[in-house]
């Protein structure tokens, strides 16, 4: 694609320079030199050009087309980055509700040391020494039941996602269109501007000819006076149509985002600009727009959400049933391990007869027993204590928080609905005023060109009595005027036209190219 630029910033034409938005056009503007100099670096292609630097940007900073215009506002704005943060924390808020529906998991662990009289952990009784214990456990906890709440909170979390989606998605459409504004303005007040320059040109040039009229006596003195009052107006006109290019530069770098740099520059349109013929149709513009503006999806999807949102907390008026295990264990120094060991021994257990020389003997058990280390890897294993449970909890009374929450909820709800009403209303109301907008401005473009026209055609009769002798400079100098203010207004109106109907593109939903 054959990009043509030009920059109005720092060109220099012998020793006349023209800044725009730093300083005046130049010292040599009231004797012509520089304006025509400029124009005819402005005039090289035939057509008007976008701003940048007169004859292309230095090497290396190619001229911004509209969608990389949008494209460098929607990556640097922070309004946009924020919608975007604004995503991934409810992305966050969805992952952590979806994990709800797992068991929980945790492991406990601890040491406690005593002295004096204290219960030993391990046998539970008193004893007056130093004991030091540990103790180990891990605890686990599911949701059995608790009447949908956490799946219906599930679904109004991934409505709520899809809306911040589209919130962002909404943002940077705005800023697209802010944009495109700006980029039309750009190219609107850069034409302005060499209208206002071609006049000047042309003035200067009659101010010539009516010089060498008076020389020749064929005019009066006033006559000359009359054309350099004019030069004065149209030096007056083409500085405050550069002052408009410089806002309108500065309005458009803010909106991308770009640092101040001599070598800011767009792109000229691929497409040329609409001339004013109606093709505008009323058609089914807002039932399409309804599908593309993402508003309104966001604000159906938010609706949906205030409806889960009831559910979730009717739920809490049902019981809520539970799961609970754990694994426990623990280990005391106070402990030990004793040995058991049973032998059998001959006893006398009586006496025959009475008679103690005849004693009679019997195998007796007895039992003795030591006592030894309890390392803690045998207590732990010996004091082993798995559980599991269920829990059933069913709500009778709670100071009636239930039947508030529920309230605030359906409130929410009827609020919801609410909101996406007026996000359609708002719509219908936008793509209205686009489409009166878009009708208008094409007939007014239609209605400039013509008067254009015939002003033009007004004009070079004129300028052909002038140089008859059968019309004076006043008179000359009236039809210029008109013809200048026909200008204005024809340019006004073509890049109105365009607007209005990359506007309508954009309800449309299609790219928003130039």
């Amino acid at each position: 694609m054959n990009r043509k630029t030009a920059v109005l910033q720092g060109h220099r034409t012998g020793d006349k320079c023209l800044r725009i938005g730093q300083q005046p056009i130049g010292p040599g503007w009231p004797k012509g030199a520089g304006l025509l100099g400029l124009l005819l670096l402005l005039s090289t292609t035939g057509r008007a050009q976008p701003v940048g630097v007169v004859g292309g940007p230095p090497p290396g900073h190619a001229p911004l087309t509209l969608p990389e215009c949008i494209a460098l506002a929607q990556a640097r704005n922070v309004a946009a980055q924020r919608a975007d943060l604004n995503t991934t924390a409810s992305r966050a808020a969805l992952l952590q509700f979806r994990a709800n529906r797992y068991p929980t998991l945790n492991g406990n662990s601890g040491y406690n040391y005593s002295a004096g009289r204290s219960v030993d952990p391990g046998t539970n009784q008193f004893v007056n020494q130093h004991v030091g214990s540990v103790s180990a456990s891990l605890t686990s906890a599911v949701t059995v039941f608790n009447g949908g709440r956490i799946q219906h909170t599930i679904r109004q979390y991934e409505k709520d996602l899809a809306a911040t989606r589209l919130d962002a998605e909404t943002a940077r459409l705005d800023l697209a269109l802010q944009v495109l504004q700006g980029y039309v303005a750009v190219l609107q007040a850069q034409e302005q501007l060499q209208t206002a320059l071609v006049q000047h040109a042309e003035t200067a040039a009659q101010l010539a000819r009516t010089r060498q009229l008076l020389a020749a006596g064929s005019v009066p003195e006033t006559s000359v006076l009359q054309v350099q009052a004019q030069l004065a107006t149209d030096q007056l006109t083409a500085t405050a149509a550069a002052n408009a290019l410089a806002t309108a530069l500065l309005t458009l770098r803010q909106l991308v985002e770009e640092p101040a740099r001599p070598d800011f520059a767009i792109a000229l349109p691929t497409q040329p600009v609409p001339l004013g013929a109606d093709t505008l149709s009323p058609g089914a513009l807002y039932d399409t727009a309804l599908g593309t503006q993402p508003q309104v999806r966001g604000a159906s999807l938010r609706a949906e959400s205030a409806g889960l949102g009831v559910r979730a907390a009717r739920s809490q008026l049902l019981p809520r049933l539970a799961l609970s295990g754990s694994l426990a264990t623990t280990y005391s120094s106070a402990r030990n391990l004793y040995t058991y060991q049973t032998v059998t021994q001959q006893q006398v257990v009586g006496y025959l007869g009475n008679d103690l020389a005849q004693p009679v003997y019997a195998g007796v058990p007895i039992t003795t027993g030591t006592s030894g280390g309890y390392t803690l890897g045998s207590q732990f294993h010996d004091n082993f204590n798995p559980s599991v449970g269920l829990s059933l909890s069913v709500p009778i009374l709670n100071n009636l928080a239930v039947r508030r929450t529920i309230q605030v909820a359906e409130i929410a709800v009827a609020s919801a609905a609410l909101d996406e009403r007026d996000t359609r209303n708002q719509l219908r109301k936008a793509v209205e005023q686009a489409q009166n907008d878009g009708q208008a401005a094409g007939r007014r473009a239609a209605a400039a060109r013509e008067a254009r026209r015939f002003q033009d055609q007004a004009y070079r009769n004129m300028a052909v009595k002038y140089r008859l002798g059968a019309a004076n400079a006043q008179d000359l100098l009236i039809e210029k005027n008109k013809l200048a203010s026909a200008q204005s207004e024809q340019t006004q109106a073509k890049y109105n036209y365009l607007l209005a109907l990359k506007v309508l593109d954009f309800y449309l939903g299609k790219p928003l190219t130039l």
